[in-house]
């Protein structure tokens, strides 16, 4: 394994640098809330594609500045901030990713413009051969000097009009199937026909009077009340959300953490939870369902990535996300390197339920054996070793949270399930001739591009964002699908 530390590293060191790193709305363009003047405001938001050449494991691209240009030539800028965090493609192959809003001159428009910074991510080499000086069946960062992997920019073409009776949105989908060649072994390039497309918002399946999804944002609590919560990713920088809590939201609490039934009275500051909301069309946000994963104070975790074979109760992890704050500042980890998790002999093994109706405890994940590559987990962190790297971690707590994944419909759904192939090498669990089953929870999966289950084609390209049990465990289904996208 090689040592990988993603474009985020970057960005936590620079929004480190300062108090806080809060993305606002953009008061050149505009400011929150209804248009005037003849102006709307405009919403933007970033999806991905999954390759289908390449089985990446995480992919950032900071898109720093976004503007449209109108029929009469002239460009307004939406979006400019060098420390807006990178999208995570692999992530945003299920979910979206909100980059901000200011407020334009109502009319026509002819085009996007986006700026980019240096991508990076880290990839598994499924082919038998060196790729990228990556050995055959191991996960290694994306070298930097891989041809494309500099900062750019590109102009897409896309005819819209926006008024000023109401905000609206537009989302910028990256295809990483279109986007990665082979040429060079691996060459990033946005110009590819198709690599880069534009589409207005809502898609389909949103919910009504919303523009776009904003699920699985798990952080910690920064500030609360009994109708609403802000939360940010990683403690004093990332991307921090006010949530308004919707008047049906609904507190999820696996872990019995609350008092029961949990209700708003339980979000305290510093306390790890998960929101699933909406984006709406003001460029606020609301929370229908929220997720206790901790009590306050603080509770350090790290979520991550599997990505080799966990063996003899140890695994190694790239991180996705940190709750609780530094663990160590003298030692600090940041989202993109990876940890060595070694387990406690009497270590506790959870499925995250959200609200699909499942155990905390389930077949699949009962422990250290259940580990597989390409699981999301969240780990407690009780202890870090200071030498070199790759840095241990000590834990007795283990989450099963979710994965993304992508691949191909290629059976019809029957009852709340569908089969799906195709999908990356890096779940190496999940490969032919094994077909995996997709389950889906009535009133709780979640759906994107299409309005329900019934609506996917075959052979239609779908992401998953699901709990991702052991195959080998006799669990069936071995995948639980929170989310379904297609694309």
């Amino acid at each position: 394994m090689k040592p990988h530390k993603a474009f985020l590293f970057l960005i936590l060191l620079a929004c480190a640098s300062l108090s806080s790193c809060y993305h606002q709305i953009g008061t050149g363009s505009g400011g929150g809330g209804g248009g005037g003047n003849g102006t709307s405001l405009l919403n933007i938001t970033v999806t991905s594609t999954p390759s289908q050449t390449f089985s990446l494991v995480n992919f950032g691209l900071q898109i720093t500045t976004l503007g449209v240009t109108n029929t009469a030539g002239i460009v307004t800028t939406v979006i400019s901030d060098p420390l807006i965090p990178p999208a995570e493609l692999v992530r945003l192959q299920s979910d979206s990713h909100y980059l901000g809003a200011s407020h334009i001159a109502a009319g026509a428009y002819t085009n996007v413009i986006i700026h980019y910074s240096q991508p990076a991510g880290s990839f598994y080499n499924s082919t038998n051969a060196t790729l990228l000086g990556c050995a055959p069946a191991t996960v290694c960062a994306i070298p930097p000097t891989t041809p494309g992997f500099v900062g750019g920019g590109i102009t897409i073409p896309f005819s819209f009009t926006v008024t000023g009776a109401t905000g609206s949105g537009i989302d910028i989908n990256i295809d990483l199937s279109k986007a990665l060649t082979t040429s060079a072994g691996m060459t990033f390039d946005l110009t590819q026909t198709g690599a880069v497309k534009t589409t207005l918002l809502p898609r389909s399946g949103q919910l009504a009077n919303s523009l776009d999804s904003l699920e699985n944002y798990t952080g910690s609590v920064t500030a609360a009340s009994t109708t609403s919560v802000t939360v940010a990713p990683f403690t004093s920088v990332g991307e921090p959300r006010i949530f308004k809590l919707a008047s049906n939201v609904v507190f999820n609490d696996p872990f019995s953490i609350c008092p029961q039934p949990p209700t708003a009275n339980c979000l305290a500051v510093d306390q790890n939870v998960s929101v699933d909301g909406v984006i709406n069309s003001d460029a606020t946000f609301t929370a229908y369902e929220v997720e206790f994963l901790d009590l306050a104070p603080t509770v350090h975790e790290f979520e991550g990535i599997i990505i080799a074979p966990p063996a003899s109760g140890q695994f190694q992890m790239l991180i996705t996300n940190i709750l609780g704050g530094l663990f160590n500042p003298s030692v600090p980890i940041f989202p993109g390197q990876t940890v060595v998790v070694s387990l406690n002999s009497n270590a506790t093994f959870f499925v995250d339920p959200k609200n699909l109706g499942i155990s905390d405890s389930h077949l699949g994940f009962m422990g250290p054996s259940d580990l597989v590559q390409g699981q999301n987990v969240m780990i407690k962190v009780l202890k870090q070793s200071t030498g070199n790297p790759p840095i241990t971690i000590t834990s007795d707590r283990v989450i099963l949270r979710y994965s993304s994944m992508g691949g191909i419909v290629n059976g019809a759904a029957s009852g709340n399930n569908f089969t799906f192939s195709s999908v990356s090498p890096f779940f190496t669990g999940l490969q032919s001739p094994f077909i995996p089953l997709v389950q889906t929870v009535p009133n709780a999966t979640t759906y994107d591009g299409v309005t329900s289950l019934s609506g996917l084609a075959i052979p239609a390209n779908v992401s998953v964002r699901a709990l991702y049990l052991n195959p080998t465990s006799g669990a069936s289904p071995v995948i639980i699908a929170a989310k379904v996208r297609q694309h």
